[in-house]
């Protein structure tokens, strides 16, 4: 009687923790597959922006910094992004600033993004952006880049944007790049490019531009090589 009533008890929990233990599987799976959907999302939206960061149209790099701002309102503001976004703003000066309000919020709102961002040093060193607005500049271009490179300028790779601009323009963002940005309109015109020279300090306002100088070739450009 006393081995029934042992066998009784013990069927008796067993129908009861059967249960509680499938719910424990199932609850334990369902979290790991919100966990893996959430990490499949995120990994989405991120190969997303990076995409538009990377593109040539100025409407879809903006997007993307419009996008990062809207994850750092959330607080889903990711390491692989801070990477990104300190790489636009150490970058091409017009993209630059609106970076760089980016990672000034979050570091306002996240230390340890604070301390990554501390951690990483901002290159400050005086560079020339070549822009042109059609494949056909490109020739132009490389030899304007070579001119520049002779003359002493550091130049990032020719870059096709679009839109660009219609006229040629020479942009500096410091008072200090004022000379610089003359001798570079000097060597441009020198090489039969009708150009204008634009001060863009008051965009400058953290300073992360300072160091850099824009060249932008626009749409109605013809070829230079000819004249």
């Amino acid at each position: 009687m006393p081995s029934e009533n042992i066998r009784a008890w013990v069927d008796t929990v067993s129908k009861l923790l059967i249960p509680i233990v499938i719910f424990g599987v199932g609850l334990k799976f369902s979290i790991q597959k919100e966990r893996n959907d959430q990490a499949n999302q995120r990994f989405d939206r991120e190969s997303s922006i990076l995409k538009l960061a990377a593109s040539s149209n100025q409407a879809e790099k903006a997007l993307a910094l419009k996008m990062i701002e809207i994850l750092r309102k959330q607080g889903r503001f990711s390491p692989e992004l801070l990477t990104l976004v300190q790489a636009i703003a150490d970058g091409r000066p017009t993209d630059s600033q609106a970076a760089r309000d980016i990672l000034d919020r979050a570091a306002k709102q996240n230390p340890e993004i604070e301390k990554q961002i501390a951690a990483t040093p901002v290159n400050h060193s005086s560079r020339v952006f070549l822009q042109i607005t059609t494949e056909e500049q490109r020739h132009d271009a490389i030899d304007l880049q070579a001119l520049l490179q002779t003359a002493g300028f550091p130049v990032e790779g020719v870059e096709l944007l679009n839109p660009g601009t219609d006229d040629n323009y020479v942009r500096y963002f410091s008072p200090n790049d004022k000379s610089q940005a003359d001798n570079v309109l000097e060597i441009m015109r020198g090489m039969g490019f009708g150009v204008k020279e634009q001060n863009f300090t008051r965009l400058n306002k953290s300073g992360a531009s300072t160091g850099s100088i824009e060249i932008w070739i626009g749409k109605r450009q013809g070829p230079v090589s000819k004249r």
